[in-house]
Protein backbone atom coordinates (compact mmCIF):
# COMPACT_ATOMS: atom_id res chain seq x y z
CA UNK A 1 0.00 0.00 0.00
CA UNK A 2 2.73 2.52 1.00
CA UNK A 3 4.74 1.40 -2.17
CA UNK A 4 1.33 2.58 -4.06
CA UNK A 5 1.27 5.88 -2.65
CA UNK A 6 5.15 6.40 -3.19
CA UNK A 7 4.28 5.68 -6.70
CA UNK A 8 1.46 7.45 -7.17
CA UNK A 9 3.31 10.65 -5.66
CA UNK A 10 6.18 9.99 -8.20
CA UNK A 11 3.70 9.97 -11.71
CA UNK A 12 2.47 12.93 -10.04
CA UNK A 13 6.19 14.66 -9.86
CA UNK A 14 6.87 13.55 -12.84
CA UNK A 15 4.24 14.95 -15.39
CA UNK A 16 4.29 18.50 -12.87
CA UNK A 17 7.53 18.41 -13.87
CA UNK A 18 6.90 17.96 -17.40
CA UNK A 19 3.84 20.68 -17.40
CA UNK A 20 6.34 22.90 -15.72
CA UNK A 21 9.29 22.19 -18.52
CA UNK A 22 6.35 22.93 -21.13
CA UNK A 23 5.16 26.26 -19.76
CA UNK A 24 8.85 27.70 -19.26
CA UNK A 25 9.40 27.00 -22.98
CA UNK A 26 6.13 27.77 -24.41
CA UNK A 27 5.20 31.25 -26.11
CA UNK A 28 2.79 30.15 -27.57
CA UNK A 29 -0.49 32.28 -28.44
CA UNK A 30 -3.68 31.74 -26.46
CA UNK A 31 -6.19 30.95 -29.01
CA UNK A 32 -10.01 31.23 -28.78
CA UNK A 33 -10.97 29.09 -25.51
CA UNK A 34 -8.46 29.72 -23.51
CA UNK A 35 -8.29 33.46 -24.01
CA UNK A 36 -12.18 32.75 -23.15
CA UNK A 37 -11.43 30.95 -19.92
CA UNK A 38 -8.46 33.60 -18.70
CA UNK A 39 -10.86 36.29 -19.29
CA UNK A 40 -13.68 34.72 -16.96
CA UNK A 41 -10.41 34.06 -14.20
CA UNK A 42 -9.55 37.33 -14.69
CA UNK A 43 -12.54 39.14 -13.97
CA UNK A 44 -12.90 36.84 -10.91
CA UNK A 45 -10.07 37.85 -9.66
CA UNK A 46 -10.25 41.91 -10.25
CA UNK A 47 -13.92 40.68 -7.85
CA UNK A 48 -11.91 39.38 -4.82
CA UNK A 49 -9.12 42.57 -5.02
CA UNK A 50 -12.44 44.66 -5.53
CA UNK A 51 -12.00 46.66 -8.82
CA UNK A 52 -14.48 49.00 -9.57
CA UNK A 53 -15.54 47.34 -12.81
CA UNK A 54 -19.17 45.29 -12.71
CA UNK A 55 -19.72 42.42 -14.97
CA UNK A 56 -22.65 44.72 -16.49
CA UNK A 57 -20.01 47.08 -17.78
CA UNK A 58 -17.67 44.10 -18.47
CA UNK A 59 -20.09 43.02 -20.87
CA UNK A 60 -20.55 46.14 -22.48
CA UNK A 61 -16.86 46.59 -23.33
CA UNK A 62 -16.50 43.18 -24.18
CA UNK A 63 -19.97 41.75 -25.62
CA UNK A 64 -17.74 38.14 -25.89
CA UNK A 65 -17.81 38.08 -22.14
CA UNK A 66 -21.63 37.86 -21.47
CA UNK A 67 -21.99 34.74 -23.47
CA UNK A 68 -18.77 32.95 -22.10
CA UNK A 69 -19.45 33.94 -18.40
CA UNK A 70 -22.85 33.09 -18.40
CA UNK A 71 -22.10 29.67 -20.47
CA UNK A 72 -19.20 28.66 -18.72
CA UNK A 73 -20.12 27.13 -14.43
CA UNK A 74 -17.39 28.80 -12.30
CA UNK A 75 -15.79 25.75 -10.69
CA UNK A 76 -12.93 25.43 -12.76
CA UNK A 77 -12.40 29.33 -12.81
CA UNK A 78 -12.24 29.61 -9.18
CA UNK A 79 -10.00 26.97 -8.61
CA UNK A 80 -7.59 28.25 -11.09
CA UNK A 81 -7.81 31.65 -8.84
CA UNK A 82 -4.45 31.07 -6.94
CA UNK A 83 -2.29 29.90 -9.78
CA UNK A 84 -3.69 32.55 -12.12
CA UNK A 85 -2.67 35.34 -9.02
CA UNK A 86 0.86 34.34 -9.57
CA UNK A 87 1.66 36.11 -12.38
CA UNK A 88 -2.02 36.86 -14.31
CA UNK A 89 -0.57 34.76 -17.29
CA UNK A 90 -1.28 31.78 -18.99
CA UNK A 91 2.02 29.59 -17.74
CA UNK A 92 1.08 30.28 -13.84
CA UNK A 93 -3.02 29.37 -14.63
CA UNK A 94 -1.89 26.08 -16.22
CA UNK A 95 -0.43 24.71 -13.48
CA UNK A 96 -3.80 24.44 -11.43
CA UNK A 97 -3.80 20.91 -14.13
CA UNK A 98 -1.34 19.86 -11.91
CA UNK A 99 -4.21 19.69 -8.89
CA UNK A 100 -6.60 17.99 -11.38
CA UNK A 101 -4.03 15.54 -12.19
CA UNK A 102 -3.73 14.59 -8.84
CA UNK A 103 -7.28 13.74 -8.22
CA UNK A 104 -7.32 12.09 -11.48
CA UNK A 105 -4.68 9.48 -10.80
CA UNK A 106 -5.57 8.90 -7.38
CA UNK A 107 -9.34 8.12 -8.27
CA UNK A 108 -8.10 5.96 -10.92
CA UNK A 109 -6.16 4.05 -8.22
CA UNK A 110 -9.30 3.66 -6.54
CA UNK A 111 -11.45 3.21 -9.05
CA UNK A 112 -9.22 0.00 -10.04
CA UNK A 113 -9.68 -1.38 -6.80
CA UNK A 114 -6.65 -0.22 -5.06
CA UNK A 115 -4.44 -1.37 -8.04
CA UNK A 116 -1.82 1.10 -9.81
CA UNK A 117 -2.38 0.61 -13.84
CA UNK A 118 -5.05 2.71 -14.77
CA UNK A 119 -3.31 5.52 -13.07
CA UNK A 120 -0.06 5.37 -15.02
CA UNK A 121 -2.36 4.45 -17.99
CA UNK A 122 -4.22 8.08 -17.33
CA UNK A 123 -0.98 9.34 -16.37
CA UNK A 124 1.05 8.74 -19.54
CA UNK A 125 -2.19 8.56 -22.41
CA UNK A 126 -1.21 11.16 -25.11
CA UNK A 127 -4.21 12.95 -24.92
CA UNK A 128 -4.78 13.73 -21.43
CA UNK A 129 -0.70 15.03 -21.77
CA UNK A 130 -2.20 17.49 -24.35
CA UNK A 131 -5.01 18.84 -22.51
CA UNK A 132 -2.77 19.43 -19.63
CA UNK A 133 -0.83 21.89 -21.56
CA UNK A 134 -4.16 23.58 -22.53
CA UNK A 135 -5.91 26.10 -19.79
CA UNK A 136 -9.55 24.28 -20.52
CA UNK A 137 -12.41 22.95 -18.87
CA UNK A 138 -11.60 19.55 -20.55
CA UNK A 139 -8.44 18.00 -18.24
CA UNK A 140 -10.41 19.09 -14.87
CA UNK A 141 -13.84 17.03 -16.24
CA UNK A 142 -12.04 14.28 -16.81
CA UNK A 143 -10.25 14.11 -13.29
CA UNK A 144 -13.68 15.72 -11.74
CA UNK A 145 -15.62 12.24 -13.61
CA UNK A 146 -13.25 9.77 -11.86
CA UNK A 147 -13.32 11.27 -8.84
CA UNK A 148 -17.49 10.71 -8.56
CA UNK A 149 -16.78 7.73 -10.08
CA UNK A 150 -14.84 6.61 -7.71
CA UNK A 151 -17.55 7.65 -4.80
CA UNK A 152 -19.41 6.13 -6.84
CA UNK A 153 -18.52 2.70 -6.91
CA UNK A 154 -17.91 2.72 -3.25
CA UNK A 155 -21.04 4.00 -2.57
CA UNK A 156 -22.63 0.59 -2.99
CA UNK A 157 -25.46 1.61 -5.08
CA UNK A 158 -25.79 3.96 -2.71
CA UNK A 159 -25.49 2.16 0.30
CA UNK A 160 -22.50 3.26 1.82
CA UNK A 161 -24.20 6.91 3.58
CA UNK A 162 -20.54 8.48 3.15
CA UNK A 163 -19.43 7.71 -0.22
CA UNK A 164 -22.78 8.70 -1.16
CA UNK A 165 -22.42 12.13 0.25
CA UNK A 166 -18.79 12.39 -1.19
CA UNK A 167 -20.39 11.41 -4.72
CA UNK A 168 -22.58 14.05 -3.94
CA UNK A 169 -20.59 16.53 -3.44
CA UNK A 170 -18.19 15.86 -6.20
CA UNK A 171 -21.06 15.36 -8.62
CA UNK A 172 -21.94 18.93 -7.99
CA UNK A 173 -18.74 20.43 -8.20
CA UNK A 174 -18.41 18.62 -12.24
CA UNK A 175 -21.88 19.98 -12.51
CA UNK A 176 -20.23 23.71 -11.64
CA UNK A 177 -17.37 22.78 -13.65
CA UNK A 178 -19.38 21.94 -17.03
CA UNK A 179 -23.03 21.67 -17.67
CA UNK A 180 -22.56 18.26 -19.94
CA UNK A 181 -20.34 16.71 -16.67
CA UNK A 182 -24.10 14.73 -16.11
CA UNK A 183 -24.05 13.27 -19.44
CA UNK A 184 -20.36 11.09 -18.63
CA UNK A 185 -22.29 9.65 -15.81
CA UNK A 186 -25.99 9.04 -16.53
CA UNK A 187 -25.98 5.59 -16.98
CA UNK A 188 -23.69 3.92 -14.23
CA UNK A 189 -25.75 6.66 -11.74
CA UNK A 190 -28.69 5.42 -12.78
CA UNK A 191 -27.99 2.23 -12.65
CA UNK A 192 -26.72 2.64 -8.93
CA UNK A 193 -30.29 5.01 -8.03
CA UNK A 194 -32.43 1.79 -9.63
CA UNK A 195 -30.40 -0.78 -7.33
CA UNK A 196 -30.65 1.30 -3.98
CA UNK A 197 -32.55 0.08 -1.24
CA UNK A 198 -31.17 3.22 0.78
CA UNK A 199 -33.83 6.07 -0.40
CA UNK A 200 -32.39 8.33 2.35
CA UNK A 201 -28.95 8.30 0.98
CA UNK A 202 -30.67 8.54 -2.22
CA UNK A 203 -32.73 11.60 -1.05
CA UNK A 204 -29.78 13.22 1.11
CA UNK A 205 -27.53 12.71 -2.02
CA UNK A 206 -29.51 14.86 -4.54
CA UNK A 207 -30.57 16.95 -1.63
CA UNK A 208 -26.64 18.02 -1.63
CA UNK A 209 -26.75 18.30 -5.65
CA UNK A 210 -29.45 20.54 -5.72
CA UNK A 211 -28.49 22.58 -2.95
CA UNK A 212 -25.04 23.43 -4.51
CA UNK A 213 -25.84 24.09 -8.35
CA UNK A 214 -28.99 25.14 -8.21
CA UNK A 215 -27.99 29.07 -7.79
CA UNK A 216 -25.92 29.41 -10.63
CA UNK A 217 -28.05 27.33 -12.68
CA UNK A 218 -31.19 29.28 -12.05
CA UNK A 219 -29.45 32.59 -12.21
CA UNK A 220 -27.17 31.71 -15.48
CA UNK A 221 -29.19 29.24 -17.56
CA UNK A 222 -30.22 29.96 -21.05
CA UNK A 223 -31.89 26.89 -22.46
CA UNK A 224 -31.37 27.90 -25.77
CA UNK A 225 -28.03 27.36 -25.37
CA UNK A 226 -28.45 23.59 -24.40
CA UNK A 227 -30.62 23.48 -27.18
CA UNK A 228 -28.20 24.54 -29.78
CA UNK A 229 -25.75 22.05 -28.28
CA UNK A 230 -27.68 18.75 -27.76
CA UNK A 231 -30.29 19.02 -31.30
CA UNK A 232 -30.24 15.71 -32.88
CA UNK A 233 -28.78 15.53 -36.13
CA UNK A 234 -27.06 12.72 -38.23
CA UNK A 235 -24.13 14.64 -39.84
CA UNK A 236 -20.90 12.74 -39.31
CA UNK A 237 -21.55 9.79 -37.35
CA UNK A 238 -17.98 8.11 -37.67
CA UNK A 239 -16.32 11.27 -36.60
CA UNK A 240 -15.39 10.03 -33.29
CA UNK A 241 -14.76 6.86 -34.91
CA UNK A 242 -12.07 8.22 -36.15
CA UNK A 243 -11.15 10.13 -33.11
CA UNK A 244 -11.16 6.83 -30.97
CA UNK A 245 -8.55 5.18 -33.63
CA UNK A 246 -6.50 8.36 -33.61
CA UNK A 247 -5.77 9.02 -29.92
CA UNK A 248 -5.94 5.22 -29.07
CA UNK A 249 -3.79 4.49 -31.95
CA UNK A 250 -4.13 1.10 -33.68
CA UNK A 251 -2.58 -0.97 -31.32
CA UNK A 252 -5.05 -0.03 -28.65
CA UNK A 253 -8.10 0.27 -30.60
CA UNK A 254 -7.89 -3.35 -31.77
CA UNK A 255 -7.81 -4.04 -28.13
CA UNK A 256 -10.89 -2.28 -26.86
CA UNK A 257 -12.70 -4.34 -30.10
CA UNK A 258 -13.02 -7.12 -28.21
CA UNK A 259 -13.08 -5.42 -24.50
CA UNK A 260 -16.32 -3.64 -26.01
CA UNK A 261 -18.13 -6.32 -26.59
CA UNK A 262 -18.30 -7.81 -23.04
CA UNK A 263 -21.59 -5.65 -22.75
CA UNK A 264 -22.22 -5.63 -19.01
CA UNK A 265 -18.20 -3.62 -18.88
CA UNK A 266 -18.59 -1.54 -21.74
CA UNK A 267 -22.32 0.00 -21.75
CA UNK A 268 -21.74 3.28 -20.58
CA UNK A 269 -18.83 3.51 -23.20
CA UNK A 270 -21.01 2.20 -25.76
CA UNK A 271 -24.06 4.58 -24.67
CA UNK A 272 -21.28 7.44 -24.94
CA UNK A 273 -20.27 6.97 -28.42
CA UNK A 274 -23.86 6.93 -29.57
CA UNK A 275 -25.20 10.08 -27.78
CA UNK A 276 -21.75 12.07 -29.08
CA UNK A 277 -22.35 10.61 -32.68
CA UNK A 278 -25.43 12.07 -33.15
CA UNK A 279 -24.91 15.46 -31.69
CA UNK A 280 -23.84 17.92 -34.30
CA UNK A 281 -21.68 19.49 -32.57
CA UNK A 282 -18.41 17.83 -32.54
CA UNK A 283 -14.56 18.15 -31.25
CA UNK A 284 -12.24 15.56 -30.26
CA UNK A 285 -11.68 17.10 -27.01
CA UNK A 286 -15.83 16.65 -26.22
CA UNK A 287 -14.63 12.34 -25.60
CA UNK A 288 -12.30 13.38 -23.88
CA UNK A 289 -13.21 11.18 -20.84
CA UNK A 290 -14.64 8.44 -22.87
CA UNK A 291 -10.78 7.35 -23.26
CA UNK A 292 -11.05 7.05 -19.18
CA UNK A 293 -13.53 4.05 -19.38
CA UNK A 294 -11.96 3.03 -22.75
CA UNK A 295 -8.41 2.57 -20.92
CA UNK A 296 -10.08 1.11 -18.12
CA UNK A 297 -12.11 -1.73 -20.00
CA UNK A 298 -8.64 -2.53 -21.90
CA UNK A 299 -7.30 -3.11 -18.69
CA UNK A 300 -9.73 -5.38 -17.36
CA UNK A 301 -10.10 -7.19 -20.64
CA UNK A 302 -6.04 -7.81 -21.01
CA UNK A 303 -5.25 -8.66 -17.34
CA UNK A 304 -2.34 -11.06 -18.33
CA UNK A 305 -0.85 -8.48 -20.42
CA UNK A 306 -0.92 -5.15 -18.42
CA UNK A 307 2.33 -4.50 -17.98
CA UNK A 308 3.11 -4.82 -21.58
CA UNK A 309 0.04 -2.28 -22.41
CA UNK A 310 1.86 0.00 -19.82
CA UNK A 311 5.06 -0.30 -21.55
CA UNK A 312 3.35 0.18 -24.69
CA UNK A 313 1.76 3.63 -23.40
CA UNK A 314 5.10 4.98 -21.50
CA UNK A 315 6.92 4.57 -24.59
CA UNK A 316 4.46 6.28 -27.07
CA UNK A 317 3.87 8.48 -24.69
CA UNK A 318 7.31 9.90 -24.85
CA UNK A 319 7.50 9.63 -28.15
CA UNK A 320 4.69 12.20 -28.61
CA UNK A 321 6.81 14.49 -25.77
CA UNK A 322 9.66 14.43 -28.26
CA UNK A 323 9.94 16.74 -30.89
CA UNK A 324 12.43 13.82 -32.76
CA UNK A 325 10.31 11.44 -33.30
CA UNK A 326 7.17 12.36 -35.37
CA UNK A 327 5.30 9.58 -36.73
CA UNK A 328 2.63 10.08 -38.84
CA UNK A 329 0.90 7.43 -40.60
CA UNK A 330 -2.72 7.18 -41.74
CA UNK A 331 -5.42 9.63 -44.12
CA UNK A 332 -5.75 13.58 -43.02
CA UNK A 333 -7.88 13.22 -40.32
CA UNK A 334 -7.47 9.48 -38.90
CA UNK A 335 -4.22 8.47 -37.69
CA UNK A 336 -3.49 4.69 -37.64
CA UNK A 337 -0.26 5.90 -35.51
CA UNK A 338 0.33 9.54 -34.11
CA UNK A 339 3.24 10.61 -32.51
CA UNK A 340 3.30 14.41 -33.78
CA UNK A 341 2.96 15.63 -30.20
CA UNK A 342 1.88 18.85 -28.19
CA UNK A 343 5.30 21.29 -28.03
CA UNK A 344 6.63 24.61 -26.88
CA UNK A 345 5.93 27.07 -29.78
CA UNK A 346 7.32 30.68 -29.51
CA UNK A 347 4.50 33.74 -30.61
CA UNK A 348 5.93 35.69 -33.18
CA UNK A 349 3.41 38.41 -32.50
CA UNK A 350 4.43 41.51 -29.92
CA UNK A 351 1.00 43.16 -29.32
CA UNK A 352 2.12 45.61 -26.76
CA UNK A 353 2.07 48.00 -29.98
CA UNK A 354 -1.91 48.27 -28.42
CA UNK A 355 -0.55 50.11 -25.39
CA UNK A 356 0.27 52.80 -27.01
CA UNK A 357 -2.31 52.86 -29.83
CA UNK A 358 -5.42 52.19 -27.69
CA UNK A 359 -5.41 55.57 -25.26
CA UNK A 360 -9.05 57.42 -25.87
CA UNK A 361 -11.75 55.04 -25.26
CA UNK A 362 -11.81 53.31 -28.14
CA UNK A 363 -14.35 51.15 -29.97
CA UNK A 364 -12.67 48.43 -32.44
CA UNK A 365 -13.45 46.05 -34.24
CA UNK A 366 -11.62 42.90 -34.95
CA UNK A 367 -10.73 41.78 -38.48
CA UNK A 368 -8.29 38.45 -37.74
CA UNK A 369 -9.37 34.71 -37.11
CA UNK A 370 -6.02 32.87 -36.44
CA UNK A 371 -4.46 30.99 -33.45
CA UNK A 372 -2.43 33.84 -32.83
CA UNK A 373 -4.77 36.76 -32.99
CA UNK A 374 -8.29 36.33 -32.92
CA UNK A 375 -11.55 38.48 -31.64
CA UNK A 376 -11.65 35.94 -27.92
CA UNK A 377 -7.51 36.79 -26.95
CA UNK A 378 -7.43 40.47 -28.16
CA UNK A 379 -10.62 41.38 -25.62
CA UNK A 380 -8.69 39.30 -23.23
CA UNK A 381 -5.44 41.37 -23.40
CA UNK A 382 -7.47 44.75 -23.43
CA UNK A 383 -8.95 43.88 -20.28
CA UNK A 384 -6.14 42.46 -18.43
CA UNK A 385 -3.85 45.13 -19.38
CA UNK A 386 -6.91 47.64 -18.33
CA UNK A 387 -6.52 49.96 -22.03
CA UNK A 388 -9.31 52.24 -22.21
CA UNK A 389 -11.70 50.95 -24.59
CA UNK A 390 -15.49 51.77 -25.16
CA UNK A 391 -16.39 48.67 -26.77
CA UNK A 392 -14.39 45.42 -28.64
CA UNK A 393 -15.67 43.27 -30.82
CA UNK A 394 -15.49 40.84 -33.94
CA UNK A 395 -17.46 38.17 -35.65
CA UNK A 396 -18.37 39.99 -38.68
CA UNK A 397 -18.21 43.68 -37.50
CA UNK A 398 -18.48 47.01 -39.35
CA UNK A 399 -15.05 48.70 -39.75
CA UNK A 400 -16.71 52.23 -40.47
CA UNK A 401 -18.46 51.66 -37.01
CA UNK A 402 -15.77 51.73 -35.21
CA UNK A 403 -12.66 53.95 -34.13
CA UNK A 404 -9.97 51.84 -34.60
CA UNK A 405 -9.74 48.12 -36.52
CA UNK A 406 -7.41 45.37 -36.23
CA UNK A 407 -6.50 43.41 -39.15
CA UNK A 408 -4.87 39.57 -39.07
CA UNK A 409 -5.05 36.28 -40.77
CA UNK A 410 -8.11 35.11 -41.34
CA UNK A 411 -8.20 30.85 -41.27
CA UNK A 412 -10.61 28.83 -42.98
CA UNK A 413 -12.96 28.43 -39.93
CA UNK A 414 -17.10 28.33 -39.79
CA UNK A 415 -16.65 32.06 -39.36
CA UNK A 416 -14.57 32.72 -42.68
CA UNK A 417 -17.26 34.42 -43.92
CA UNK A 418 -18.34 37.35 -41.33
CA UNK A 419 -14.23 38.14 -40.80
CA UNK A 420 -14.05 38.30 -44.68
CA UNK A 421 -16.98 40.35 -45.14
CA UNK A 422 -15.40 42.98 -42.03
CA UNK A 423 -11.91 42.65 -44.54
CA UNK A 424 -13.47 43.04 -47.99
CA UNK A 425 -15.48 46.16 -46.59
CA UNK A 426 -12.18 47.68 -45.55
CA UNK A 427 -10.68 47.56 -48.41
CA UNK A 428 -13.60 49.06 -50.32
CA UNK A 429 -13.25 51.95 -48.09
CA UNK A 430 -9.45 52.32 -47.61
CA UNK A 431 -10.17 56.06 -48.18
CA UNK A 432 -11.98 56.55 -44.23
CA UNK A 433 -8.55 54.97 -42.72
CA UNK A 434 -5.37 55.56 -41.73
CA UNK A 435 -3.11 53.35 -40.93
CA UNK A 436 -0.99 53.36 -37.64
CA UNK A 437 0.48 50.42 -38.05
CA UNK A 438 1.95 47.57 -40.08
CA UNK A 439 3.52 44.02 -39.01
CA UNK A 440 1.94 40.48 -38.42
CA UNK A 441 -0.90 42.31 -37.95
CA UNK A 442 -2.28 45.88 -38.68
CA UNK A 443 -4.45 48.95 -37.02
CA UNK A 444 -6.35 50.93 -39.06
CA UNK A 445 -7.76 54.24 -37.60
CA UNK A 446 -10.85 55.62 -38.84
CA UNK A 447 -10.56 59.31 -40.37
Amino acid sequence: MKRDYLFLFLIILFQSTLLINYTIKDDSAYGWDQSWHLMITEHKLNQIKGVDISTYEVEQKYPIFEFINNYYPPFFHVASLPFYAVSKSLDSALLVNIFFMAILVVSCYFISKKKIYLSIAVAFFPLYNVLMRQFLIDYALVSLIALAYWFLLYSKNFKDTKYSILFAFAFAIGMLTKWSFFVYLLIPTSISILKSKKIKNLILSGSIILLLISPWYISKWNIGLLFRNVMISMNSPLFYFGELLTNLNIVLFLLLIPAIFEIKKSYNLIFLITIFSIIPNKDSRYIAPLYLFALSLILNKFKRYQKHILIFLIVFSFAFNSSCINLDLGSKNVKMINTKGYYPKYNTMDFTILNDVIRENNTICIIAEHDSINDAFLPYYVYSNNLPVKKIIGNGCNPLSYDLSIVGPIKDTWRKKQFMSSYNFLQENMDSFEILFEGNFSIYKRR
